[in-house]
């Protein structure tokens, strides 16, 4: 069910303060050129002169059929020519990685882009290796939602996403009752935001499963997600009750390249 999260000057500046924050970790420097791969929409699109002002570029990839990726490709190459980022969603970047495996990694050469971040969906190993080698920089995955900001980001472990406690309280929770579940055991993933005043929420139920964990940075000891599973709905379950995700059982799928699958890439909308 939709609903709307109000925010406060204070708190739509620090969601401002914490994209800067983690963009800059994947290379993005206040100033140049975004690159923003979504379906657009009458509430997301700007205008021209608007995209000016902000250095940004909004690319439609709405039915993402080969033709319309070489059309990308082709934007690409006009607007990165002094070095952009790139945004867009997981299941965008898995639909280019299928181009680039019936096509080869060609059609990527005269862009310059010098960072990459994905957002909204798990992103698959064999997909961020992919678009690392057609684009030669790193990939990051993002872990955000609009009714509050950026939650986390991977770094060096692939999917494994540091947590913005800077910003936000977030716990592990059993999935039948309101109880803590112990580190590394999977559950629901709920969050603290006291910061927005308009609107503050506790113990917010994400939707989304994973299990906390923790990762030494520079000497820093820091809270983690790991065993990221998607949604609650994507859950199945195994012939003894037990819990299996979905990504689980997709990640088997990529050695049968011949199956085609239904994932739209224009139609997640839970980007911060």
């Amino acid at each position: 069910m939709p609903f709307v999260s109000y925010q406060d000057l204070a708190k739509k500046c620090r969601v401002h303060g914490e994209v800067i924050y983690y963009s800059e970790k994947a290379g993005y420097a206040v100033g140049k050129n975004l690159v923003y791969l979504r379906a657009l929409t009458e509430h997301n699109r700007k205008s021209r002169l608007k995209q000016w002002l902000q250095n940004q570029t909004l690319i439609d990839i709405t039915n993402l059929t080969d033709n319309k990726i070489e059309e990308v490709f082709s934007a690409l190459r006009r607007v990165t020519k002094s070095g952009s980022m790139l945004l867009s969603y997981a299941s965008t970047f898995d639909v280019i990685c299928d181009y680039f495996r019936r096509n080869g990694h060609a059609i990527a050469e005269g862009t310059n882009i010098t960072g990459i971040v994905s957002s909204s969906e798990m992103l698959f190993d064999t997909t961020r290796e992919s678009i690392e080698k057609a684009f030669s920089c790193r990939v990051f995955s993002r872990y955000s939602n609009q009714e509050n900001g950026i939650i986390g980001q991977d770094d060096s472990e692939n999917n494994v996403f540091i947590l913005n406690e800077a910003n936000y309280f977030v716990e592990i929770l059993d999935f039948d009752a309101d109880v803590l579940v112990p580190n590394g055991t999977v559950g629901r993933i709920v969050l603290t935001d006291l910061y927005n005043k308009a609107m503050p929420l506790i113990r917010y139920d994400t939707g989304d499963i994973g299990c906390l964990t923790y990762v030494n940075r520079n000497g820093t000891r820091k809270k983690a997600i790991s065993s990221f599973a998607g949604r609650k709905m994507d859950i199945i379950y195994d012939t003894s009750g037990g819990r299996i995700s979905a990504y689980a059982i997709a990640n088997h799928f990529w050695a049968f390249p011949e199956i085609r699958h239904s994932r739209n890439a224009g139609s997640v909308s839970n980007q911060a």
